[in-house]
């Protein structure tokens, strides 16, 4: 998809706001594009919300949900919960949230928005929200709505500073992104995705849950990351060990098994 292109056919059709309505509603087709182009790499929020206290510091909270079309029993957001971040990129955001919020996948509010009925509107009436007194004007702010390559990365580094990724995964049969657990038991289940089948993984003794609490807070970590942590942790103790003989007079030695041995 070409980003540039697309920037360009929309600021030189909507020179207003009727016109600006008018091209989204009419080309719905691009935003679509647009959305799927950059779903596996930037995940998308279901909600974008603000209150007073973020607009002060020129902050947009962003609401993610698990994408899993089957949740598993042990999904970290059961129940419609959403995990919840807190970004700076308000702008480059609420540029995103256009596309989203006009074909259905996410939801843009604020109490100033409440009664506006069209995604145009709520954009405009949360852009001016957020904008400085001598900041661009809204057709201004908008006439480039597709993000570039190089504006995503910002987003991304925002959401890699925030632990996103180890919080969710992109699940590439699915095409959705997933909260860590019910990944890493789609990942067991394999190909076969049935409810069935996820039942099995989830109850698989192999499977260890990166948020075992069912709550995504911390940093979870994944199963290499795991067993490097057993490793290091087991390493750190061979080595304590061996100071403390050295200390003593001790001399220490491991079996073919790995057992200490104290002599």
């Amino acid at each position: 998809i070409r980003i540039n292109e697309l920037n360009t056919r929309f600021k030189e059709a909507c020179v207003d706001m009727d016109s600006l309505k008018a091209y989204v509603d009419e080309n719905v087709s691009d935003l679509k594009d647009f959305i799927a182009s950059v779903a596996k790499k930037l995940p998308m929020p279901v909600k974008f919300t603000t209150e007073q206290k973020f607009l002060v510091k020129k902050a947009i909270l962003l609401h993610f949900e698990c994408q899993a079309p089957t949740r598993t029993r042990y999904c970290a957001l059961a129940g419609g919960a959403t995990y919840t971040t807190e970004t700076l990129e308000w702008s480059r955001w609420l540029k995103m949230g256009l596309s989203a919020a006009k074909l259905g996948k996410a939801v843009l509010s604020a109490d100033a928005i409440t009664d506006m009925p069209g995604v145009v509107d709520q954009v405009k009436g949360l852009y001016n929200m957020y904008k400085k007194e001598d900041g661009e004007d809204f057709l201004s702010f908008i006439s480039e709505p597709f993000l570039t390559s190089e504006e995503q990365d910002k987003l991304l580094n925002q959401l890699r500073a925030a632990n996103f990724f180890q919080k969710f995964q992109y699940d590439n049969q699915t095409a959705n992104w997933l909260c860590a657990n019910c990944a890493c038991i789609y990942l067991k289940a394999g190909a076969d995705r049935s409810a069935a089948s996820l039942e099995a993984a989830a109850s698989h003794p192999e499977v260890e849950l990166p948020f075992p609490s069912l709550k995504l807070e911390g940093e979870g970590a994944g199963l290499q990351d795991r067993a490097e942590n057993v490793v290091g942790a087991a390493l750190e103790v061979k080595k304590t060990t061996g100071a403390c003989c050295s200390l003593f007079g001790m001399n220490l030695c491991t079996t073919d098994d790995g057992e200490l041995n104290l002599g």
